[in-house]
């Protein structure tokens, strides 16, 4: 989801998330939030466009995924 310049990702409750991971992510992107109701927020730094928008969900998710191999 996309509001007010940042993108909400909600997992899936059976997501084999590591915690230290996500935390880690929140953390060191500036901007960046873990809701207490379990929302990933990630700010879209002025992205517009579709294209833009999905590249900075990439580039927030696949920070996650290279932090935990």
């Amino acid at each position: 989801d996309r509001r007010q310049g940042a993108l909400n990702v909600k997992f899936h409750p059976e997501a084999r998330i590591d915690p230290n991971v996500l935390m880690s992510l929140v953390t060191q992107t500036p901007g960046a939030q873990f809701t207490p109701a379990g929302v990933l927020r990630l700010p879209l730094d002025g992205a517009t466009g579709s294209a833009r928008i999905l590249e900075a969900l990439e580039d927030g998710l696949g920070k996650m995924q290279a932090r935990e191999k």
